[in-house]
């Protein structure tokens, strides 16, 4: 970790990246809902599961965290400014708050994707559907 090909892919915030893994690869995570009691992208659940699958870059300098479920969701949300259903067991985690650093929990915007996103920053890649803007994580081990 934080080698010189590292910091080649992931450019700016690399340092910071580094830093974050405190959380490996392979760590299991909760993510339940924010604000709403229920919200919809949970679909009734109390919480999702999954596995840290990777660290991405993430929007400023912060790193996102790709998160794969242990089962497909499907959830509707914003596409790139447009409403629509997205069905996928990758989720892209990105801290909610400006200064905010990964911690074993927190908020976090979460970004439902169909398959496994790009190596790459939001504005580089596929995007997938934006379900939630105060989800709770919790890093279970």
């Amino acid at each position: 970790m934080g080698t010189a090909a590292d910091k080649d892919v992931l450019g700016r915030g690399a340092e910071r990246l580094t830093t974050t893994m405190q959380t490996p690869v392979g760590s299991r995570i909760s993510l339940a809902g924010g604000y709403d009691f229920e919200p919809p992208w949970l679909r009734g659940r109390e919480q999702v599961v999954g596995t840290v699958l990777k660290w991405i870059p993430g929007q400023n300098d912060s790193p996102a965290c790709v998160v794969e479920l242990e089962e497909p969701i499907t959830a509707t949300g914003d596409v790139r400014g447009k409403r629509q259903v997205r069905t996928g067991r990758y989720l892209v985690l990105k801290l909610r708050y400006a200064g905010q650093d990964w911690e074993d929990r927190g908020t976090v915007h979460v970004e439902l994707c169909e398959t496994e996103p790009a190596d790459a920053p939001w504005p580089n890649r596929e995007s997938g559907a934006w379900v939630e803007s105060h989800a709770t994580y919790r890093m279970l081990s």
